[in-house]
């Protein structure tokens, strides 16, 4: 109260920033108010760089209580958050693409209806393989294998399914689509990123950019609920 009539009773009145009237009133001081503007001075000096800022509480009491309602600090904040979920992205597309690299080259991706004809054309597909691949026999977990008793390692393939999106010999269809979607969102899910972000990126960069918006949009209804992870998972990781 003593701060609140000795900011009102100066010769030159302190005001507070206007409002959305266009009016500027009297500037309401007290201990709470002196504190917030000390510890938003201190972390914009410091570039936002909570851990940096924090003197007299934690960092989720200073950003809760004092500085959440920050124009500077929540736009430091969302950059920040942005440049580290663009630098996890590339770290996971280049281990994506270092694994494939050695085991294979690429993944094939038939765009077109998978039928014999094109499976063959695009897939690079024998006839037995294009036969077993239409009637669903190569089918894995989330996708095909073109050939899984010969990978690159010259061994019958006892890799997780996961691993199947860093292979070769790894087959996609739009039939796939629905799966693969549904697999994207539990892999959201999880935001286990050092062990999921390959794939995730995998999936992104690879696969889903290949189809068409309105494929994308018809297997994104059709998508399973079931995402299958408890195939590669073990027991204590879903708890």
């Amino acid at each position: 109260m003593k701060l609140a009539k000795w900011a009102g009773d100066r010769r030159r009145p302190l005001l507070a920033d206007a409002s959305q009237r266009g009016e500027a009133g009297p500037l309401q001081v007290n201990f709470n108010r002196i504190k917030t503007s000390t510890e938003v001075r201190r972390t914009r000096r410091l570039g936002g760089h909570l851990p940096s800022a924090t003197k007299s509480n934690t960092m989720q009491v200073l950003f809760r209580n004092y500085l959440g309602g920050d124009p500077v600090i929540v736009e430091r904040a969302h950059q920040v958050l942005g440049e580290a979920l663009v630098d996890a992205e590339q770290a996971a597309l280049r281990a994506h693409e270092q694994v494939l690299n050695a085991a294979g080259g690429s993944l094939r991706v038939v765009t077109g209806p998978p039928d014999a004809e094109v499976l063959q054309q695009e897939a690079g597909l024998d006839a037995e393989s294009v036969r077993r691949a239409a009637d669903g026999e190569l089918d894995t977990a989330w996708t095909a294998c073109g050939d899984h008793a010969h990978p690159a390692t010259g061994k019958t393939c006892e890799a997780s399914f996961l691993a199947c999106f860093h292979c070769g010999n790894c087959l996609v269809t739009r039939d796939h689509l629905p799966r693969l979607l549904g697999l994207m969102d539990a892999l959201a899910e999880r935001r286990r990123w050092r062990r999921y972000g390959p794939v995730w990126a995998a999936i992104r960069h690879d696969i889903l950019v290949k189809f068409r918006p309105a494929e994308r949009e018809h297997a994104e209804r059709a998508k399973p609920a079931d995402a299958l992870l408890d195939l590669v998972e073990d027991p204590w990781e879903q708890l």
